[in-house]
């Protein structure tokens, strides 16, 4: 008896702890670090959502969209010529403002820790993004963020004796969800 008494309070206990005792929604999340891949897996693809504060896969089933998708440039003899992005929704669409670019890191990271506000004009693709430079991102729900590319890589790889580019990126970000352009 002594020791189902105890279970019982253990298991009462338990569930006490995991209740939840938030009031509301908690804050998005604002500011991070991911990687972006090429890689599909049949007609979906992982993209960045800023709102989501993370990578997603699309298309879901929650219809959510992501506002950066990555891609490999080739010319026309399939030589790869770099890494670009794209909004998730659709190639055409006013997303990217590149703000600067920096040969050393640390500059880098200063000036898009000190970025305050995003800009009013923005084009539908990001060419050619590399490691250092710092870009403006307006979201499909026309709310802004700022990236850092800290290191970008392309090249073919040889799948099933199919050749295909392959490109990452990885960078970070912050986000200003209340739609203003101040960060």
């Amino acid at each position: 008896m002594k020791y189902i008494t105890i279970l019982i309070l253990i298991l009462i206990v338990t569930l006490i702890q995991g209740c939840d005792n938030s009031v509301g929604p908690s804050s998005p999340k604002t500011t991070g670090e991911t990687t972006l891949t090429t890689q599909t897996d049949g007609y979906k693809f992982t993209g960045f959502s800023f709102s989501r504060g993370g990578n997603i896969v699309a298309p879901n089933a929650k219809k959510i969209v992501p506002d950066i998708r990555v891609h490999v440039q080739t010319d026309p003899t399939g030589e790869i010529q770099g890494i670009i992005l794209s909004s998730g929704t659709q190639l055409f669409y006013p997303a990217f403002h590149p703000l600067k670019e920096f040969d050393d890191t640390d500059a880098a990271e200063e000036y898009f820790n000190n970025v305050n506000e995003a800009p009013d004009i923005y084009a539908d693709l990001a060419f050619f993004v590399k490691a250092n430079q710092v870009w403006a991102v307006k979201t499909n729900d026309d709310k802004y963020g700022i990236i850092l590319i800290l290191h970008t890589d392309a090249y073919e790889y040889t799948d099933d004796s199919n050749p295909a580019p392959y490109g990452e990126v990885r960078f970070k970000w912050k986000y200003q969800p209340d739609g203003s352009k101040k960060f």
